[in-house]
């Protein structure tokens, strides 16, 4: 009875021990992280790029633009300042692809932090189920034992001695196995959905970072097609100035060399007035008295039939020089046709011989009438040449006023167009910079397109 008594005191003090181990196993094994989920969260929202004020720095770079449009259609400087929006637009676009690749930066960054962490907790989780290992082999060990060696009396002799992991029931140690595999698996269940967790967030951030790229590359592409239209449309303004320039030296040096034809024709009558002799033959009543001839200056303001005295061909307007010239030659690609030169002034022809009539015998009348007579048919010959010189002349000067009017026609019309295809350049800007503010800001940034009906719906000539 006394061996009963004592032997089952120890199974209650080995019961208690068993529950005191199990108790410190337990609390020995490692408590998973707690950072999985929440860490992954964190760092979701911090890498979320903040695209609100971009889209409205954006927006209020653009808006006084258009502002400034409507102010300046009227000014001198427009061309200016509109060269000044699109270095301001082209800097905000810098701006931003600076933004995007920082943004990209800091995504490969919390990527590669993700990565480590996801690595470190792979390390946990191995050496978990190592430990987990070797605890169940502990554990096969310490079963083996105690279904091998009976318990030996040397317990019931000693009460007072501590009891050994020998001496514990099967039953508390395969229920304090049971628990440390319940516990393992619980760890690892927790550890492979953080993990699958982590993956998940690393697909999608690279996703977001492979988009980005894409929007990049796109902006690019778009801004270098941009630069290049706007070079060409450069290229195509300077020419046709300088086409224009051309036109106007070449108009300015046949003004001058018609003047220069006119004035030369005009002293050349002012000379002929100036030496024509006066009238010396004798008055008979057969041989009448010639009939008075005008002064130069009296018979060009008298003659109606000088095209020169017609309004000149500047003061007419572009549409009456004709259907032919409406047409512009800088749009064929070729320059313009010189202006007709009037031909160059021949020695007027020489008299024709007057004859005395047979009805008339009276020689001395007819010699003392003939040099007078051959004078006076030469100076109106030549003052007929003369007049046909100058009627030439002021038929080429008009032809040359038409085809520079025609000139300027058409150098308005290439300013014109210029104008409207910079006009339709600055509002593809606007659009584009709309667009990707609006891409930025989501379903909920729809302010950022800018309207075609301000500045860019009525491109003046300017």
């Amino acid at each position: 009875a006394t061996d009963l008594a004592v032997r089952g005191g120890a199974d209650d003090d080995d019961d208690d021990d068993d529950d005191d181990a199990e108790d410190d196993a337990l609390a020995a094994v490692p408590a998973p992280p707690v950072t999985p989920s929440r860490k992954c969260s964190e760092l979701r929202h911090a890498s979320t790029p903040d695209t609100s004020s971009l889209s409205e720095r954006t927006e209020e770079e653009e808006d006084p633009g258009s502002d400034d449009d409507d102010d300046d259609d009227g000014s001198s400087a427009a061309p200016v300042n509109q060269w000044q929006r699109e270095e301001e637009v082209e800097e905000a676009r810098r701006q931003e692809r600076e933004s995007a690749e920082r943004e990209k930066k800091a995504l490969r960054s919390h990527v590669d932090e993700l990565e480590a962490e996801v690595h470190k907790l792979r390390r946990e989780a191995e050496g978990i189920r190592s430990a987990g290992r070797t605890l169940a082999e502990a554990a096969e060990d310490v079963v083996a034992q105690s279904s091998s060696s009976p318990h030996s009396p040397v317990v019931a002799a000693r009460p007072s001695s501590p009891p050994s992991s020998s001496s514990s029931s099967p039953v508390a140690e395969r229920a304090t196995l049971a628990s440390l595999a319940s516990r393992l698996s619980a760890l690892q269940t927790s550890h492979k959905e953080s993990e699958s967790e982590h993956l998940s967030s690393i697909a999608s951030l690279r996703l977001r970072l492979d988009d980005r790229s894409d929007e990049a590359s796109k902006l690019q592409s778009r801004v270098k097609e941009l630069e290049a239209q706007a070079a060409v449309a450069e290229k195509e303004r300077r020419g046709a100035l300088r086409e224009a320039e051309d036109a106007r030296r070449d108009a300015d040096l046949g003004r001058e060399g018609d003047r220069a034809r006119i004035r030369y024709l005009e002293s050349a009558l002012r000379d002929y007035g100036g030496r024509s002799p006066a009238s010396v033959v004798p008055t008979s009543p057969r041989n009448p008295p010639p009939p008075s001839t005008p002064s130069p200056r009296r018979a060009a303001a008298g003659s109606s039939g000088l095209a020169w005295a017609s309004p000149p061909g500047g003061m007419r307007t572009p549409r009456s020089a004709g259907p032919g010239l409406s047409a512009s030659p800088l749009r064929a690609g070729r320059p313009p046709p010189p202006p007709p030169r009037p031909p160059s002034p021949r020695p007027p022809p020489p008299p024709p011989r007057q004859s005395a009539p047979p009805s008339e015998p009276n020689g001395g009348d007819d010699v003392a009438a003939t040099p007078s007579s051959r004078d006076e048919a030469g100076g109106h010959g030549e003052a007929k040449h003369l007049r046909d010189e100058m009627t030439r002349l002021a038929a080429a000067l008009e032809s040359s006023e038409g085809h520079r009017a025609a000139i300027l026609e058409a150098v308005r019309r290439e300013r014109a167009e210029n104008a409207t295809r910079f006009g339709q350049m600055r509002d593809v800007l606007r659009v584009m910079g709309g667009e990707q503010g609006e891409g930025a800001d989501g379903s909920g940034g729809g302010g950022g397109v800018v309207g075609r009906g301000g500045a860019g719906a009525s491109p003046s000539v300017r």
